[in-house]
């Protein structure tokens, strides 16, 4: 049994349900982190591991699936809240652009779904050739610090969640070990570029950056998910 607050109640027994998802909220994005760092390492699901993360394979395809389904969630938020609270509204409008287009970019603008050749000066710029922003020449190394920046904006989010004028774009607790897996690995993958580690260290690291990607994707999810389902509930479809 655990002690909980419900909407306009005083304190509760409930049973132990929410302690459960706070273990699966650590369990869940470490195993996913361990697993694929024992395959990548492991000489013969090494190549298994690389095809699963390649470019438009099955984890970049379910980031992007996982985008989509986050930016429309939120959509939804700034509209519900576009009357009784604007700051929240403009937070989410601006978080599911953002959210939209970087689902779009993980696949090119639907170049490899749709099929189209990169406009030849884009290319030229471009350092995988694809029709994209985050791969042009000068973006491209900026990649590692946007993931740092979203990791600490993050945990900022959740430190800020006993402000009550933060309630309703605050990040819940529950979510700390997804946000803080993301962080202290895309610190590392940054930072072990100019500090000289065990290559295989370093190596492992770099490979697990599209899982990162993964990780942020469904984080990200459960977060306006948290916030739908107190905001939206009136809605149907909204879990």
């Amino acid at each position: 049994m655990s002690l909980s607050l419900s909407p306009g109640s005083s304190l509760s027994a409930v049973p132990s349900r929410t302690a459960a998802w706070g273990g699966r909220h650590l369990a869940v994005p470490l195993l996913i982190v361990l697993l694929h760092a024992v395959l990548v390492n492991l000489p013969a699901t090494r190549d298994a591991a690389r095809w699963l993360t390649d470019e438009n394979m099955p984890v970049e395809m379910v980031t992007f699936v996982l985008m989509l389904a986050t930016t429309w969630i939120a959509a939804r938020l700034a509209v519900r809240l576009r009357r009784t609270d604007t700051l929240a509204s403009a937070f989410y409008g601006l978080f599911a652009a953002g959210m939209f287009f970087i689902a779009m970019e993980e696949v090119s603008w639907g170049q490899w779904l749709v099929g189209f050749e990169t406009p030849a000066e884009m290319r030229a710029q471009n350092v995988q050739g694809e029709f994209n922003l985050h791969n042009l020449q000068g973006a491209h190394e900026l990649i590692e610090l946007m993931r740092v920046v979203f990791g600490v904006g993050s945990l900022i989010g959740i430190a800020v969640g006993a402000l009550a004028v933060a309630r309703n774009v605050a990040v819940p607790a529950k979510l700390l070990p997804w946000f803080l897996i993301i962080t202290v690995l895309s610190v590392a993958d940054m930072v072990f570029a100019y500090v000289t580690v065990p290559h295989r260290i370093s190596w492992t690291v770099s490979e697990l950056m599209e899982t990162v990607e993964l990780l942020i994707a469904i984080a990200t999810l459960f977060y306006v998910q948290h916030h739908a389902r107190r905001l939206l509930r009136r809605e149907p479809g909204i879990g």
